[in-house]
């Protein structure tokens, strides 16, 4: 589990160039994705229906 740092800085990464790179979600653990919302600063990530819901 990611640690929880001040204030998340969310950014989209995805998986590129047919990379098998796959995310889930720390928030809900629905999954894999292949784009998803992760901070910069903790590399918490939340799909996007939690970073929707939780803002």
């Amino acid at each position: 589990m990611a640690n929880q740092c001040s204030g998340h800085v969310f950014v989209i990464v995805q998986a590129t160039n047919g990379n098998i790179l796959t995310w889930r979600c720390s928030d809900c653990n629905a999954g894999p994705y292949v784009a998803i919302w992760r901070c910069k600063i903790c590399n918490h990530c939340r799909c996007n229906s939690c970073h929707t819901a939780k803002g």
